[in-house]
């Protein structure tokens, strides 16, 4: 099952969540986003299912480890007619980008 799938151990310990960025004064808004449509082979009907289990895991830890507040912060969003396509990722690019450059 997906959940048998083994991808980079908990992002609690990984690198990513131990980085910093030294010289930020406050730390970055932060945009994640993926599509929920599961068509179009092994791609989309396993590893994309994985990827927003990681999204929903990345949320959650952000929110709870590390005091990120929903709409303030951090964005996430679960587009219903989204697939892993340019036209998917180009309807969400100007949302993100005026939610992560806003003064």
């Amino acid at each position: 099952g997906l959940d048998s799938i083994t991808v980079g151990g908990p992002l609690s310990t990984s690198a990513l969540m131990q980085a910093s960025a030294p010289g930020l004064a406050a730390r970055p808004r932060l945009y994640l986003d993926w599509g929920l449509i599961r068509t179009g082979g092994t791609h989309n009907s396993l590893i994309e299912a994985r990827a927003t289990a990681r999204g929903r895991e990345m949320a959650g830890l952000l929110q709870q480890s590390y005091g990120y507040v929903p709409g303030v912060d951090l964005l996430t969003v679960e587009d219903p007619q989204g697939e892993h396509d340019e036209d998917s990722w180009r309807r969400r690019l100007g949302p993100a980008l005026q939610f992560i450059l806003r003064p």
